[in-house]
């Protein structure tokens, strides 16, 4: 009897196992396929399953097929709650080729953690044992992930060094843009106001990654400039782009605290950043922040970079924000010129001076400039302003810093009627985190009317704006699927609402 008690032990602590793993995989996923920490909420997982399983184990011992059939019962709540939260997931585990080899890597290594239940000669102590098994399985996708990278960095390097030789061949001149913020803004504000001299190809959306460049590749139809957005999560991404890309000139947006899980300190961030310009065979084809902190010191290290922004050699000047958009002029060497356009937050006037530098290293005229800017339109999902009915949306919804949040929170004192904000404040930060999401509630108890708040911060947000003595509402949902229902019962004629970083 034994032996097919441990049988139907096996098969459902590994039928739980898996959707329980789908939602680290997801996570895993999304850093790259790189090992993820485990959270609080993991740990306290980690200790209830373990409790459970040594309380079943003690029932069992005490009275046989007790534990056992306690257990199995556990098991088959647990498989609905695992399955449900799969279900639930923001971003859905996608089974690529390269997923699918991580995940039937798990598999394995959560069947044999499994199978090592049949050494047992106890079914109390088997209990114990898979109620530790399924302790576990994050710890396993963590151990699969860390096993398949060696794989995974040689079969990328193989197949990015194909297509970095075919880049080199490419007659045509390269751009790339990094930085921790306003990197697809500056990127699309370029392509436009060199449209106008030059035919332009740009990397698509927010395509920043190795990969992202490459299918960028695939449209390529002999164009003279090709503007790619280069993005960093860890030490060696921008490293890894250029050797891929190999770019003519460079523009640095800015520094700030973002991807500090990665990379620790805002320091290593900034050198990460810098990395592009050490890259360059000229240092006098980089753009960089003029008024950002690491952006400067840089300007210290490429004394021949051009600054531009708020501060420096290109400007933005006199800035004002309506319910319409931006007006602004923009400056060089004494020349003045009017521009508008419908996009909000003056960082995006800063932006289109980072943008404008640039066309002018590559000889296209201010008064050019200026006039292309005018037909900049939104980014989709950064501050996009929209109109349902008597209702102002504002889909701010891409992944948030807290430079842009602030700027955004601006930006919605501009708008009449009421403020509701739905935020999940700024995310991937670290130990910096509520220090970090303790400046974003300044802002909000300054611009907000009305706060739902959903998402990992919001506890910390609620007591921040609680310290903060905010007189509006604070509602806390515990899912984001629970988001569009709370609204429809709050929302009025004339309200606005702005949707904070990733709300779906």
């Amino acid at each position: 009897m034994t032996e097919y008690v441990f049988i139907a032990l096996f098969f459902t602590t590994l039928a739980v196992a898996v959707p329980k793993s789908l939602v680290k995989a997801g996570k895993i996923q999304a850093a790259n396929y790189y090992p993820a920490l485990l959270s609080r909420s993991e740990l306290g997982e980690y200790f209830v399953l373990f409790a459970l399983g040594v309380t079943f184990a003690v029932a069992e011992n005490y009275r046989k097929g007790a534990g056992v059939i306690a257990f199995e019962a556990s098991v088959f709540v647990l498989l609905i709650y695992y399955s449900v939260g799969a279900w639930r997931m923001r971003v859905k585990f996608r089974f690529t080729a390269r997923a699918t080899r991580f995940y039937i890597l798990y598999l394995a290594f959560q069947f044999a953690v499994n199978a090592a239940l049949f050494a047992f000669g106890s079914t109390a102590a088997g209990v114990a044992y898979c109620a530790f098994c399924l302790a576990v399985s994050g710890v396993l996708m963590d151990a699969a992930a860390l096993a398949a990278l060696p794989f995974e960095k040689a079969n990328n390097a193989r197949y990015l060094k194909k297509y970095s030789e075919k880049f080199a061949r490419l007659n045509c001149i390269r751009v790339a843009v990094t930085g921790s913020y306003g990197k697809t803004g500056v990127k699309n504000m370029l392509k436009t106001v060199l449209e106008g001299h030059y035919t332009v190809l740009a990397t698509a959306g927010n395509l920043n990654t190795p990969f992202g460049i490459v299918k960028s590749l695939e449209s390529y139809r002999g164009e003279q400039v090709f503007v790619a957005e280069f993005g960093a999560r860890r030490k060696g991404d921008i490293d890894e782009l250029v050797r891929l890309l190999k770019p003519d000139y460079g523009i640095i947006t800015g520094v700030c605290e973002q991807h500090l899980e990665t990379f620790g300190s805002i320091e290593r961030v900034a050198a990460e950043k810098a990395r592009l310009g050490e890259a360059l065979e000229d240092p006098a084809r980089l753009v960089l922040n003029g008024a950002n902190e690491y952006t400067m010191k840089m300007a210290k290290r490429f004394p021949s970079a051009l600054t531009a922004g708020a501060e420096g050699d290109v400007r933005a000047e006199k800035v004002t924000e309506t319910e319409k958009g931006l007006r602004f002029f923009l400056t060089f060497k004494g020349e003045r010129r009017f521009v508008e356009f419908p996009l909000h937050g003056k960082y995006n006037a800063y932006n289109a001076a980072m943008a404008a530098a640039t066309a002018l290293k590559l000889g296209v005229p201010l008064k050019d400039i200026a006039a292309r800017l005018k037909l900049i339109r939104p980014v989709p999902h950064r501050f996009e302003v929209k109109r349902e009915g008597e209702i102002t949306l504002i889909d701010d919804g891409y992944n948030s810093n807290i430079e842009g949040a602030l700027s955004s929170a601006e930006s919605l004192k501009a708008f009449s009627g009421r403020k509701i904000v739905v935020a999940q404040g700024i995310t991937e930060l670290g130990k910096a985190k509520k220090r970090i999401n303790a400046r974003f509630a300044d802002a909000l108890a300054e611009a907000a009317d009305m706060v739902v708040l959903v998402g990992e911060n919001a506890g910390i947000i609620k007591k921040e704006l609680g310290k903060r003595a905010f007189n509006g509402k604070i509602i806390r949902l515990r899912h984001f699927s629970e988001v569009e229902k709370t609204l429809a019962a709050l929302l009025e004629s004339g309200d606005v609402v702005w949707f904070q970083n990733d709300i779906p």
